[in-house]
């Protein structure tokens, strides 16, 4: 990884795996995450692996599954979360038989080797840029005096966001009265 705390190794035939070591004077076992376990998808014969420039993505191409698999990297622990796959079909084409990846320095592409295809897949990687403030309606605030909270969310994009959830605690002594007709609270 860049920051130079994690390993990443990829097996084919039986694991159809990706194993992630703790790296310091020494490398110590962390995980292994298999094709077909904890939603991961399309990972039967990973062939190649990259880690994005910022060390928040890692990228595994599969060739038997004509497929890119992605994952989200913990900066703190190394251990990767499945987020999505992109497989050979419809919208997606070059991926047959992806056999190496490539993330452009901006991160804001990745080139996939389609070896069964003939062709380098280009693949725009969508980013937004989202910005969240907190602000009070009074300071202070006077004992049983009402006040408000506004949450706002701003994306400066490019991308849109989507499920994006905002989750903000109360104080233990504040009650709740009221909630804009488009917010949930728990």
């Amino acid at each position: 990884s860049p920051d130079n705390k994690s390993v990443y190794a990829i097996g084919a035939g039986t694991d159809n795996a990706i194993v992630t070591f703790s790296h310091s004077s020494t490398l110590t076992f962390v995980e292994a995450l298999r094709n077909g376990t904890n939603s991961i998808d399309s990972l039967t014969g990973p062939a190649s692996l990259t880690i994005s420039k910022d060390g928040n993505y890692v990228y595994v191409t599969s060739a038997t599954d004509n497929a890119v698999v992605m994952f989200k990297r913990d900066p703190l622990t190394g251990k990767l979360s499945f987020l999505d796959v992109l497989k050979n079909s419809g919208d997606v084409l070059g991926l047959g038989g992806a056999r190496d990846i490539v993330v452009t320095p901006s991160g804001a592409q990745i080139y996939v080797a389609g070896f069964a295809d003939n062709a380098i897949a280009l693949l725009r990687i969508a980013s937004s840029d989202l910005k969240v403030t907190l602000a009070d309606s009074k300071d202070p605030v006077n004992v049983a005096e009402s006040f408000s909270y506004t949450i706002t969310v701003t994306n400066s994009g490019p991308n849109p966001a989507t499920n994006v959830v905002v989750e903000d605690q109360l104080p233990a002594n504040l009650n709740l009265l009221q909630l804009p007709a488009n917010s949930l609270c728990s």
